[in-house]
């Protein structure tokens, strides 16, 4: 096969991740025709910038955790049957059928891989009865999740894709620095960004200027220097991001338009 045949590139794995209350969801949100598959805290920061902002805006979500789920939503996507199982393996479930389902230019949400990871820590602790899971549980573990990288990038998907993630701290043994990487048991915090066309910091600062507190924000590209980022580096640096910001630059990735956002922040959020 020739490099020609390959084709252009024509959807995308976005990597996002950052620290608590950065915003990373509130910009998730932004992109076109959005549905999360939400693990962490039911979308509070979204229903918080709506309501200040008095916007209009609406998507579908499907919470997932422990407990049997009763959206019929989910049931009619993946069967009655997978509404009793593990979070872990209704997500993976989900995500294959929206995976299947989803047009072009919509975007998928993983919110967050850190908790799905969790969520599957759980998961063996219940097949092994080992609690806490022993070392030879996390080749499971690595296999897992090496097996949901691979379904976000199915040949079969039309949609886009979007990642969010928690960030880590940790310092290189070899030089001393200290690294802002993603919060991801084992290796595979270094191996997941591998799937991703783009793999994004989210910052955000706080402070006082006079008698009021500001807030900012700067999308990082390419973060870590170290890692198998996978980052097509598309974009520069942006403050104050937004998906209509970061439109102009993903169209001229992909090499054609794309849609409008549904919704934009008018201030800081």
């Amino acid at each position: 096969m020739k490099l020609s045949e390959l084709g252009q590139v024509s959807r995308l794995v976005i990597l996002l991740y950052g620290q608590p209350l950065a915003g990373k969801t509130v910009l998730a949100s932004q992109f076109p025709h959005p549905v999360f598959i939400e693990l962490d805290e039911k979308l509070t920061s979204v229903l918080t910038a709506r309501a200040r902002g008095k916007e209009k805006f609406d998507f579908d979500t499907f919470s997932i955790d422990e407990d049997e789920t009763t959206d019929e939503d989910f049931i009619k996507l993946c069967g009655k049957a997978f509404a009793r199982q593990s979070a872990w393996i209704k997500t993976q479930k989900l995500t294959e059928r929206l995976l299947e389902t989803l047009p072009q230019d919509a975007t998928l949400i993983i919110d967050s891989i850190t908790r799905l990871a969790e969520h599957l820590i759980r998961f063996i602790e219940k097949t092994t009865n080992h609690k806490p899971i022993q070392l030879q549980d996390w080749n499971a573990f690595t296999m897992h999740i090496a097996d949901y990288r691979d379904l976000l990038r199915s040949t079969k998907a039309k949609c886009n894709v979007i990642i969010i993630g928690h960030e880590d701290t940790i310092e290189n043994k070899l030089t001393g620095a200290i690294e802002k990487t993603l919060y991801l048991p084992t290796k595979q915090r270094y191996r997941l960004p591998g799937v991703a066309d783009e793999y994004w910091l989210l910052k955000a600062n706080s402070k006082l200027k006079g008698n009021k507190r500001v807030n900012s924000r700067t999308l990082q590209i390419v973060p870590d220097r170290t890692s198998p980022s996978g980052s097509s580096s598309w974009m520069d640096n942006l403050d104050e991001p937004t998906y209509a910001k970061i439109r102009p630059y993903l169209e001229n990735g992909l090499g054609r338009k794309l849609p409008e956002p549904t919704w934009t922040p008018q201030t800081n959020y």
